[in-house]
């Protein structure tokens, strides 16, 4: 793509409407409320947590005034029964997104072995969502070869309403594969998975309080990243941010961010206001994604 175009408003209209996933530990209900209300705030689901932690803070997010966007890891699910009260629950607390994940549980507790198999179950049940999130991995799965990664995101996506990638560091990575998506047939929007403004400190600690997952990944996938994390002491997201934004025009499926606050939110909504206030008062530039 090297000489597209951009124009510098895309990224502040971003900014504007992103997304901000969470982990439902304690401090939860006093990190959000560093957010505006109908924010969309997804929560995580984990073997070490479980996934009543989610559905439950899902429930008291919606009662709070947020677009709360639960994950559900088919891995942790029992059986069609214990789906069916999750989701009676889901939809009675005004819950209209969630996202389906296999999940990092190293067994399935019931017959959902990959979130293609919640899914169908999701299906059919009557499609009780208006929207339904799956994961797509523009830098690789530790333990999935990436043709299998394809196949699984072009049967899932037949049941899903967008696509919410891993926490990338790359944007030329990800160009690469929403070219490929695209090439596949796949023509969901996609929000772009990047971190928030976060400490090495924090980014460690949560990663152990949940488990394995994307955040070690990263950790063991991206030693380089990490070094330059803990030198500066916490992870600046405007570079990475500003090195995407020519993704969120055509040809390219992506329409926004997906940002991994870690429960940093105080710290991340500061950045993000700031970065807001700087933009509108920027001139139009051009940029090239090499």
């Amino acid at each position: 793509m090297t000489g597209q175009v951009w124009q510098g408003t895309s990224l502040l209209a971003a900014l504007s409407n992103l997304r901000y996933e969470l982990v439902p530990v304690a401090a939860l209900y006093d990190e959000v409320r560093n957010l505006p209300l109908g924010a969309r705030v997804t929560i995580t689901s984990s073997p070490k947590l479980g996934i009543e932690h989610t559905v439950q803070a899902a429930e008291n997010l919606a009662g709070m005034g947020y677009a709360a966007i639960p994950h559900l890891a088919a891995r942790q699910v029992s059986g069609m029964a214990q789906l069916s009260g999750f989701i009676d629950r889901l939809v009675t607390a005004g819950v209209t997104d969630t996202v389906v994940l296999a999940g990092d549980a190293a067994s399935p507790a019931g017959p959902f072995a990959s979130a293609l198999d919640l899914l169908v179950a999701i299906e059919s049940i009557g499609r009780p969502f208006r929207d339904i999130g799956i994961a797509g991995y523009p830098e690789g799965h530790p333990r999935i070869a990436a043709s299998d990664l394809q196949q699984a995101l072009l049967a899932k996506a037949a049941y899903a309403t967008y696509i919410v990638t891993q926490m990338c560091f790359s944007a030329n990575a990800v160009k690469d594969w929403l070219v490929e998506t695209r090439a596949l047939g796949v023509h969901l929007p996609v929000y772009v998975g990047v971190p928030g403004k976060v400490s090495q400190k924090r980014l460690l600690a949560m990663a152990s309080k949940v488990g394995v997952g994307d955040s070690l990944r990263f950790i063991r996938r991206n030693p380089g990243n990490m070094l330059r994390m803990m030198l500066a002491a916490e992870f600046d997201p405007e570079e990475l941010m500003r090195d995407l934004e020519p993704l969120l025009s055509e040809p390219y499926p992506a329409v926004g961010f997906h940002v991994y606050t870690f429960n940093a939110v105080a710290a991340t909504e500061t950045w993000r206001l700031n970065l807001v206030q700087r933009l509108s008062h920027e001139p139009v530039e051009h940029g090239i994604l090499d």
